[in-house]
């Protein structure tokens, strides 16, 4: 099966700053771009000329509450397998913090 996504960065010795041209509504474009894909410009252009995957930058606000969520998720399955039941408000609390939290990723994004 083919890996998915950008290849791994080579290391610092083998990486150089290199220039390209752009005009001032170009560039802005670009931006434009990046913005909506949740990603960086430099990130953006090097996966559209060799067209990886793009990986989103999400801030660390997004991801520690996703993190939370997940550990929320996963005591609510312990006591589900445990008892055999969940509890309609866990259900309720946590479709509501993903709501939220999607809510704030699309708006960044």
């Amino acid at each position: 099966m083919a890996k998915r996504g950008r290849p791994k960065k080579p290391s610092t010795e083998d990486r150089k700053r290199r220039s390209i041209r752009f005009s001032d509504e170009e560039w802005e474009r670009v931006g434009e771009l990046a913005d909506r894909a949740n990603t960086t410009k430099s990130n953006y252009v090097r996966s559209t000329i060799f067209n990886y995957d793009l990986r989103s930058v999400i801030d660390k606000k997004s991801l520690f509450e996703l993190a939370k969520i997940g550990t929320n998720v996963n005591q609510i399955a312990k006591v589900a397998n445990s008892t055999g039941e969940i509890k309609q408000e866990d259900l309720k609390a946590i479709r509501k913090a993903l709501e939220e939290l999607s809510l704030e990723i699309i708006q960044k994004g």
